[in-house]
């Protein structure tokens, strides 16, 4: 431990991320100069690929600022459901699988990418390995509901989009040092200025390091749970040769490793008799005979052009990603020498190129033509599920990889036909190809057998849209209401090649929304209410000796959601979100139904999942946060707060596996000099110790068809302090 302490010091003067993974670096806000600027700022945001004031966006969006952030405890892509309550990010071993208003996919592995799309800076990031710790970030905005038209790739739900600082000329940045409970570890830093005239920098990174785990492996008392090391870089130029040209060039690299993607039996339940009694330990705990681990390196380049000429701008966006990813996983999640277990090598390779014509803001009429090019392929290089003592195949092993390439030319334009009344048309069209190909070799009890795909390719194409109709009584008070279409593509289970490709799904959304500010901009007040119609579902599940995903029929999902932000007095800020879902399966025939067997574990068969909720859909989350800033001469005593309550979901069609009713209570207490130019945080996480399932699921265990179901707990309560300084 000593040498990652020593690397950990070295990392702080040498790269630099803003946010930690770790850290409850949260900043106190300033006191305003008057009563007339106590309000509210505007929040820019980029929902419809240009700038524009979030009271203006007739559409869902939940932006949210360096500062609030960091004092709600958001410091990374998974925290993000404590200020957007419609939106939860679990990690299903080591894979990201967000969902918004109960859209989302447990679906993970090559060539899959999630019906709520990731952006970076404008760009896709398909890799569903990706979680992000938030590094020199500006705000991040979650898009609710499908995203049709300007961000058409595969956002049936919604998306996140992360918006990292643009490079100053001036000299500046800060560094930050954490320790944390389980001898936790992090260094941050940020560090910006001007190389030459026209041309200003930015580096960014950070570096954690846990000494302890979590929990405890009981099998061969090994510790889980713990995050061996996480440390990348970033870094973004910004290049103005001319006064009408902005080149943006952007680089980032991440290197993780971990074994927190332990599972276990949930607490309370027994296993089937062949695989032992059912065992204890707390929540983080594991007793399984493969030791869990995963890693994951990946980086990327991105090279973005704005040319502005006269009224209109043209935008030029290229980018290029590789990852590769690497996990082990005892699906049985016991002990037993039966044991059914998985291990893969995933590599992926994106690259992506847009480009958009953008009118200006000033005339009655704003317009955006685009075009968007896609290019990925996945592969598990190799992998290999392995049964034993089973009937059937005991081992599958080999190669397997998928590729997409896409092509979508898009337009949407906005016109103010009436005084301030506004309509808004969008299309999108998209053609997707995929191919799937590789060998797999099953041992089973008559020899090998080795098999390739029977299908080697699909295609698709489907138009998308989006039609709003937006009226503002004031600048201060908007109405609107919308209609729009999402797809997300088909594709293969790369492991199962004799199981049928899985079709494209469709969203249609009817939305009605308000967003106002009130009482001289002290009260900023949003809301939606909406409906959607959810076709030929793509829905995960374990069968047989690989992972397969299936399409599940028609949903229907119902809701509202409120936000209110409130300066309360100019020290004290209060922030709060409420959602309401419910949701149905109105047709899902074959569905896997897991029924209780007395002996223990689960039965799986299929049947009828209609009238069931949906996965991951909660009837209820609220989310309140709180600021107060208690000035000390010329320094200040910040206090921050975070409640967040989820009623608890079910993590699978047939309604068996839940997560009940759950709490969540962050709070750091900080003591600043002027300025930020030193200060210490004191902070928590989880303070009630809340063991919270991420992973509600079933495992198929081969024949004869029995299921054992599955937990993975987020961290319990962590506390530390944070000591750093801005310049």
């Amino acid at each position: 431990m000593n040498k990652f302490r020593l690397l950990s010091g070295v990392f702080a003067g040498a790269f630099l991320f803003g946010t930690p993974a770790l850290a409850q670096d949260t900043a106190a806000p300033a006191a305003p100069a008057s009563a007339e600027e106590s309000g509210f700022a505007d929040i820019i945001v980029t929902a419809q690929r240009r700038d524009e004031r979030l009271q203006d966006v007739p559409l869902a969006v939940t932006a949210v600022e360096r500062a609030t952030l960091n004092n709600a405890g958001v410091l990374q892509t998974t925290d993000l459901k404590l200020v957007a309550t419609s939106l939860d990010v679990p990690v299903n071993n080591g894979y990201v699988t967000p969902y918004l208003r109960g859209v989302g996919s447990r679906a993970i592995g090559p060539g899959i990418e999630s019906p709520i799309a990731l952006y970076v800076d404008g760009v896709y990031v398909g890799n569903g390995t990706s979680v992000l710790s938030f590094s020199s970030i500006e705000r991040v905005e979650v898009l609710k509901g499908p995203q049709g038209t300007l961000f058409g790739r595969n956002s049936t739900g919604g998306l996140i989009q992360v918006v990292t600082r643009d490079p100053k000329t001036d000299l500046g940045g800060n560094a930050s040092v954490s320790y944390g409970n389980y001898d936790t570890w992090q260094t941050t830093a940020y560090l910006t200025g001007g190389l030459a005239e026209g041309v200003s920098a930015d580096i960014a990174g950070y570096g954690t390091w846990q000494g302890k785990g979590y929990g405890t492996n009981l099998f061969n008392g090994q510790e889980v749970g713990k995050l061996h090391h996480d440390y990348g870089f970033r870094s973004k130029w910004l290049i103005e040769p001319a006064d009408n040209v902005q080149i943006r060039v952007t680089g980032d690299y991440s290197d993780t490793s971990s074994n927190r993607n332990v599972q276990r039996i949930p607490l309370g339940q027994t296993p089937p008799p062949a695989f032992g009694a059912a065992y204890g330990g707390s929540p983080w705990d594991t007793q399984v005979d493969m030791q869990p681990y995963f890693k994951n390196k990946q980086g990327g380049v991105a090279v973005r052009a704005d040319v502005t000429l006269g009224d209109i701008t043209l935008v030029s966006t290229t980018a290029y990603r590789k990852a590769k990813f690497q996990m082990r996983t005892d699906f049985d999640v016991t002990a037993s020498t039966r044991s059914r277990s998985l291990e893969q090598t995933q590599k992926d390779h994106q690259f992506s190129q847009e480009l958009q014509l953008l009118s200006g803001n000033d005339s009655a009429l704003n317009w955006t033509l685009g075009l968007f090019y896609w290019n990925a392929k996945g592969e598990f290089d190799p992998f290999t599920i392995t049964t034993l003592n089973l009937p059937g195949p005991s081992r599958l092993s080999g190669n397997a990889d998928q590729t997409s390439e896409s092509i979508a030319p898009y337009a949407q334009a906005t016109y103010e036909f009436l005084p301030n009344t506004n309509l808004t048309l969008g299309l999108r069209y998209t053609y997707e190809k995929r191919e799937v190909g590789g060998l797999v070799t099953a041992i089973t009890p008559g020899g090998p057998r080795s098999s390739g795909p029977p299908l080697h390719s699909v295609d698709a194409s489907k138009a998308t849209w989006r039609i709003a109709l937006d009226h503002k009584f004031s600048d201060d008070l908007m109405v609107y209401a919308s209609q729009n279409r999402g797809f997300k593509s088909g594709g293969f289970s790369v492991t199962e090649f004799n199981a049928a490709p899985y079709l494209p799904e469709v969203l249609d959304a009817s939305e009605v929304g308000f967003k106002a500010m009130l009482l001289d901009r002290k009260l900023r007040f949003n809301g939606a209410a909406f409906y959607y119609n959810y076709k030929n579902v793509q829905v995960y599940s374990t069968a047989g000796t690989g992972l397969v995903i299936t399409n599940g029929g028609k949903g229907e999902i119902k809701g509202f959601e409120l936000e209110m932000g409130a300066r309360i007095t100019p020290q004290f800020t209060l922030n709060a979100g409420y959602t309401y879902l419910d949701s149905e399966w109105k047709r899902f025939p074959n569905a896997p139904i897991n029924l209780p067997n007395p002996a223990g574990g689960k039965t799986q068969t299929s049947g009828s999942a209609a009238g069931n909720d949906m996965p991951m859909a909660p009837h209820h989350v609220v989310s309140v946060s709180g600021s107060y800033a208690l000035p000390i001469g010329d320094n200040s005593l910040t206090l921050n707060a975070n409640y967040y309550y989820n009623s608890g979901y079910f993590g699978e069609p047939d309604n068996v596996a839940r997560q009940k009713g759950y709490s969540l209570v962050n709070a750091s207490l900080r003591y600043a000099l002027p300025d930020d130019r030193l200060y210490i945080s004191v902070w928590g996480r989880n303070l009630t110790d809340e063991a919270v399932n991420t992973l509600p699921l079933h495992t198929s265990q081969n024949s004869p068809g029995f299921t054992v179901e599955r937990a993975n707990y987020a961290p319990p309560r962590t506390y530390g302090v944070t000591v750093g300084t801005k310049f």
